[in-house]
């Protein structure tokens, strides 16, 4: 812990871990954690005059907090796409049977193809978020042209 003098504004603190950063956002995020936890006591003895501003980072937690909005976003854009889809075709088809029928299928595949990458282990990462956000694209495209 450095001794800080009294007009000390800011200091930097290096800290040498045999971690190696990881595309698996939950093993960032125990090691975000652990490091919040050191820094906690660290925020307890900083002097008056650094005030609040108190913070760490490295360009892995920027990795590992984009990964896991990714993953968030397509979950909620395939829930999301398929409901507007739902409503459109509603209102564009007037069948209601028409609609039904073809959001089915939008969730077929979009269940399919979660099972799947579920099935081959995968983790949800950039690239798969980003295939998933294409799928919903394409597969609502493809079936809302069937059922017109």
């Amino acid at each position: 812990m450095p001794v800080h003098a009294p007009g000390t504004r800011f200091f930097k603190w290096t800290l040498a871990t045999s971690f190696v950063g990881s595309w698996d956002y939950y093993k960032m995020k125990e090691f975000y954690d652990s490091l919040e936890r050191i820094l906690q006591k660290h925020r307890a003895l900083r002097p008056p005059a650094a005030g609040e501003g108190f913070f760490f980072t490295h360009w892995w937690f920027t990795i590992s907090d984009l990964q896991a909005n990714l993953a968030t976003s397509a979950l909620e854009s395939m829930v999301l796409a398929t409901a507007i889809t739902l409503l459109v075709l509603l209102l564009a088809t007037r069948s209601l049977r028409a609609t039904v029928i073809a959001t089915v299928a939008i969730a077929g595949v979009l269940c399919c193809t979660m099972a799947v990458l579920v099935f081959l282990g995968w983790e949800m990462g950039i690239i798969e978020s980003m295939c998933l956000a294409i799928l919903i694209g394409i597969s609502c495209d493809f079936v809302v042209h069937l059922a017109w």
